[in-house]
């Protein structure tokens, strides 16, 4: 028995089958198998549509410092007013009468410092003292002696020469002060504070 000898041989995707038939017999070879090439089928073309992606809320890491945005402060504008300057007329102006110790007794010795204003141009000197009078303002009960004084422009304290006391024996007594100074005629003439009239000091004087 005569063996057949089966040549397979693969080519491609196609499957050839061959025989080698014996002597003097014909062999019939199969026609190839070719395979079908199949076109790449293209997808419809898609019509893209734009993509809206919200805004995520921003969140601050844990231990972050976060961005403060500086807010802008109003400003307020203040109009300064001017202090009105006074006007003072010149001449020679007693603006404060102190008395030391203070505060004074009946018993107490008391010295007297006045301050002066010189609104002239020039340095005034004058002889002046302090009375002192009862609370209705008549009856004299005392005064310093007189003292010479030099008073330079501008603001100035001066101390009278001399002490005063009312003296024991009563109760608490209201006195009146008055710096006076004395002219070419040696008659007392009452110093004026800033705003005219008399300046008087009134003082308690308690036992």
């Amino acid at each position: 028995m005569r063996r057949r000898i089966l040549l397979i041989v693969w080519i491609g995707l196609g499957l050839s089958v061959g025989c080698v038939a014996p002597r003097g017999e014909t062999l019939v070879q199969p026609s190839p198998v070719v395979p079908t090439r199949i076109e790449p089928t293209m997808p419809p073309t898609a019509t893209l549509l734009p993509t809206i992606t919200p805004n995520a809320p921003t969140e601050t890491p844990v231990g972050a410092t976060p961005t403060v945005t500086p807010t802008l402060a109003s400003v307020v504008v203040r109009r300064t007013v001017p202090t009105p300057t006074r006007t003072v007329t010149p001449g020679l102006y007693i603006t404060n009468l102190r008395a030391d110790p203070s505060p004074p007794t009946r018993t107490t010795e008391m010295y007297f410092t006045a301050t002066f204003l010189n609104a002239t141009e020039f340095v005034q000197t004058h002889r002046w003292s302090v009375y002192i009078f009862r609370a209705d303002g008549t009856n004299r009960i005392g005064e310093v002696t007189q003292t010479q004084t030099h008073i330079p422009l501008g603001a100035s304290e001066q101390r009278a020469l001399g002490a005063w006391r009312l003296g024991p024996g009563g109760p608490c007594e209201e006195v009146i002060l008055r710096a006076v100074y004395f002219g070419d005629d040696n008659k007392p003439v009452s110093f004026q504070p800033l705003g005219g009239g008399t300046f008087e000091k009134k003082l308690t004087l308690c036992p």
